[in-house]
């Protein structure tokens, strides 16, 4: 609205204010309502540009207001049915349809039972390993079936995932790494070389702490390619796994809270470095259910 627009439409409110007063007084209500009608006049007149966009918004903030109250709820409801994790929720499927297929991945397919298998060594090795709730790893691999397996089995002992891109290389590489502030590094059989360049080259203190105490652990590899390279001291998760329990650790699964952090998921780093975004168990169940409470326990 430009200025002489504005001008007009206070001048018709003033107007009308005073035509209002003037029928007030001569009915002998002015004590009790000139006052109070006068100022409402003048606030409306004073923020009327802001009532209009309050106006003109209402509908998108109407439902901005229903879906996180629709949220809040679903979160009480996920609590109250104990059911505040997603590894919870997950073990809620395996044990009503274990042997349904919950991954097709090129040739291979991996049934619920095994993904919870699978987790569940995950989560027992670097528990022995003594990562504890609250401690970070970095996951670096191709997707695949085994990369949600591994951040679902530290998230069951408590452990944050850091989702590092895939195609990242070099200094983005080494940034994500570092700014997650993590304690290990699980990358594949892909990642390998990219890796070891930022090995090479890093002159970052952090960095080479992280990468000389053998906190690097290789998931789909064969141990004679890495001889004489940078990262020969990384660590063989394929046997390390092999006489893993599979029994999930169910004391620390019952610790979950859904205001546990789960993930870090990055952006992808085209316009700068990469910045993490924290998933809370709450917003990743969230959004993986789209508002949706039928698909609570079909995630």
């Amino acid at each position: 609205m430009n200025k002489d627009n504005q001008q007009s439409v206070s001048f018709v409110w003033i107007t009308a204010a005073i035509a209002v007063a003037v029928m007030l007084i001569i009915l002998n209500y002015y004590a009790l309502y000139i006052v109070p009608l006068l100022g409402a006049v003048c606030l409306i007149i004073i923020y009327w540009n802001f009532l209009v966009r309050v106006w003109r918004t209402l509908p998108r903030d109407a439902i901005l207001i229903k879906n996180y109250s629709i949220y809040f709820i679903k979160i009480r409801i996920w609590n109250f049915l104990g059911c505040d994790t997603y590894a919870k929720i997950f073990k809620r499927n395996v044990d009503k349809h274990p042997n349904k297929i919950a991954f097709k991945h090129e040739s291979s397919t991996w049934r619920f039972i095994e993904v919870e298998q699978f987790s569940n060594q995950i989560a027992n090795y670097f528990k022995e390993q003594g990562l504890k709730r609250g401690e970070i790893v970095a996951l670096y691999m191709e997707s695949c079936p085994e990369y949600v397996c591994i951040w679902l089995g530290l998230s069951k002992i408590g452990v944050t995932v850091a989702l590092i891109n895939n195609n990242l290389r070099a200094d983005a590489l080494a940034h994500s790494i570092k700014v997650s502030n993590c304690s290990a590094v699980i990358i594949g059989k892909e990642q390998i070389d990219a890796l070891a360049e930022i090995i090479n080259t890093t002159t970052d203190d952090k960095l080479n702490d992280l990468f000389t105490k053998s906190n690097v652990y290789i998931k789909n590899y064969n141990d004679t390619a890495l001889i004489n390279t940078p990262i020969s001291k990384a660590i063989n998760l394929d046997s390390e796994l092999k006489e893993v329990s599979k029994s999930a650790p169910e004391t620390d699964i019952s610790e979950g809270s859904s205001k546990d952090q789960m993930l870090y998921i990055y952006t992808s780093g085209t316009t700068g470095m990469p910045k993490a975004a924290i998933m809370t168990q709450s917003r990743y169940i969230y959004t993986q259910n789209h508002l949706n409470i039928n698909n609570l326990f079909y995630i």
